[in-house]
């Protein structure tokens, strides 16, 4: 569990290696920076909770990029984003994203943590 370690500093890349992980949970750290794009190749992961940590946009981050995770292959069940130092998925990417789920087959369901 990385969750609750006071880690800071920004996500590291090498644990996008990490690519069989299927939970990655570093909520309540300190944690700044981004959510760097290539996190989107993490294909295994069912929950990806990142809240509770000084994280903020990047400038050119667009809704897209959430919805790479939800690919073709993607098993993601879970996106906690909440209680960063700015939104990072607002309300309706948040419903986006949630339908795009439901229209895979077999049907996800995506839990978004907004606020």
């Amino acid at each position: 569990m990385l969750a609750g370690h006071t880690f800071d500093g920004s996500l590291p890349e090498a644990w996008t290696r990490l690519d069989q992980m299927r939970v990655f949970d570093v909520s309540r750290n300190s944690l700044t920076g981004s959510l760097p794009s290539w996190y989107s190749s993490m294909r295994q992961l069912a929950v990806l909770k990142v809240h509770s940590n000084q994280l903020v946009r990047k400038s050119d981050d667009a809704p897209e990029f959430y919805e790479l995770l939800l690919g073709p292959s993607s098993k993601l069940q879970c996106l906690s984003v909440a209680g960063n130092k700015e939104v990072l998925v607002d309300a309706a990417t948040a419903a986006k994203l949630k339908a795009k789920a439901q229209q895979r087959f077999p049907v996800l369901a995506l839990k978004v943590d907004v606020l």
